[in-house]
């Protein structure tokens, strides 16, 4: 749960420090800040789809890990 939050903390970290430096930036690397902006913010949604729906397909007792009624998206296997 830490590394992912932190994780997920870094990425978003990450696209506003690419986004905030494409001003200052010389203009041929412009789009390239640009884009990895975008890739890094679509990676950190995916992210955090993915851990709200391990989240919601799971929880954690005393007997381990439960499954729930909800299941798990199991689509972002394949991305």
């Amino acid at each position: 749960y830490d590394a992912l939050s932190f994780s997920l903390a870094t990425m978003m970290a990450s696209t506003i420090f690419f986004w905030l430096r494409v001003s200052s930036a010389g203009s041929k690397y412009k789009s390239a800040l640009i884009i990895t902006g975008l890739v890094t913010f679509i990676a950190a949604y995916h992210y955090m789809r993915i851990f709200n729906s391990w989240t919601e397909a799971y929880t954690w007792g005393a007997d381990g890990v439960t499954p729930t009624d909800i299941p798990f998206n199991d689509a972002y296997r394949y991305m």
